[in-house]
């Protein structure tokens, strides 16, 4: 019989992994699971990492497309490379399953996960991480980190949905695309009457609103939305994004206010976490107190699986400012304990690399001048 210890959402029973025909697959015996789970920053990274954009991968600030109210039904995810299944099997092996998907197997325990939800997990998180990385420190991410992800639109004289009409509206979409496999696909199917307490309005003096939205039934999509008021016929210059600020307490990841842009895509990481926390709860749960070296009951939020967990681990970490975009090698990093201005690597092997790049494209210049220099003239 599985146990679910609700606050970690992570099984206590011992478990074995393989890769079997596409599938991850725990088979669970009645041994005793290890007692202290992946926390922090280090879990939702190392899965953030199973993918890699394929392309060029930031946030372009002064882009932004005016057109008719509302976005394609459809906006599909860009490209990524993949680690291989070795690596996704290595990590569930520490992690255990991801969406607590089980099924009974001739009287054994056993959890079935598609390799590819733990992919289509890991694009989510990959691009959440960046854009917070972006957002926290723009000198430090990679100067294409979301380019061609997050789409830009701006009305004038709309019908808004929080503010009396007319208004003018900015809103940011993001899109995951439409094929997002079980059990993963479930997970973001949230029903909306749960993701009511996200969708709540941020107020402005002005009598502005933002708000994230989330539609599962749209291809996966999430929005970053702002509405203010205006008087009719009011000729304002509709490209202009600036002068709002929409981040919330301790979710500001930096000190300076944030371009309309930025505030937009930062309503959508907001969005990302609230939707993949819909489904947790308050109550009680078993941790392992250090000092008495015994387990104990203690309230708090309760998950109903390790992505939640994560996710969580997540929400609580981006408010720190400290994630990081290698500027060699694409990968993502925790700066907890740089300098958040100084660290652009995620290791001291890609700053080898990188130093050593610059060296030969220097050598090459050196010598292309060289022999433009003896050419005859």
């Amino acid at each position: 019989m599985l146990v679910l210890n609700t606050a970690y959402g992570r099984f206590c029973n011992g478990f074995e992994v393989a890769i079997e025909g596409g599938e991850l697959v725990f088979m669970f015996d009645g041994s005793q699971a290890d007692d202290a789970p992946i926390e922090g920053g280090d879990a939702f990274l190392r899965l953030a990492n199973l993918v890699k954009p394929a392309g060029a991968f930031a946030i372009k600030t002064t882009r932004v497309v005016p057109g008719p109210s509302g976005f394609s039904a459809f906006i599909d995810d860009i490209d990524y490379s993949y680690v291989d299944a070795g690596e996704v099997l290595q990590l569930a092996r520490e992690f255990g399953p991801l969406f607590r998907h089980a099924c009974a197997d001739d009287g054994v325990d056993v959890v079935r996960e598609p390799l590819e939800a733990w992919y289509a997990a890991a694009r989510v998180l990959n691009f959440a991480v960046r854009a917070e990385a972006t957002l926290a420190d723009p000198p430090r991410a990679s100067e294409g980190a979301l380019d061609g992800e997050v789409v830009y639109m701006v009305e004038q004289n709309c019908s808004g949905i929080h503010v009396p009409k007319p208004a003018i509206s900015w809103a940011a979409a993001k899109g995951f695309g439409g094929a997002i496999p079980e059990p993963y696909r479930t997970m973001l199917d949230v029903p909306a009457a749960m993701l009511e307490r996200s969708h709540h309005p941020i107020p402005f003096d002005d009598g502005g609103v933002a708000f994230g939205r989330w539609a599962s039934d749209v291809g996966f999509t999430v929005y970053g939305c702002l509405e203010a008021p205006c008087e009719p016929g009011l000729e304002r210059a509709a490209f202009v994004m600036g002068g709002k600020d929409v981040r919330r307490g301790d979710f500001a990841p930096s000190s300076e206010t944030l371009t309309m842009q930025q505030s937009l895509t930062e309503l959508i990481v907001q969005q990302l976490v609230s939707v993949h926390l819909a489904r947790t709860f308050v109550g009680w749960g078993v941790v392992h107190d250090e000092k008495s070296g015994r387990d104990v009951g203690s309230v708090g939020i309760q998950f109903n699986s390790y992505l939640e967990r994560i996710w969580y681990a997540f929400g609580l970490h981006h408010s720190h400012g400290k994630l990081g975009i290698c500027k060699h090698c694409g990968r993502l990093f925790s700066a907890d304990k740089e300098r958040k201005s100084t660290k652009v690597y995620c290791s001291k092997r890609c700053q080898e690399a990188e130093k050593d790049e610059r060296a030969k494209a220097r050598r090459k210049r050196a010598r292309a001048e060289a022999r433009r220099n003896e050419a005859p003239n």
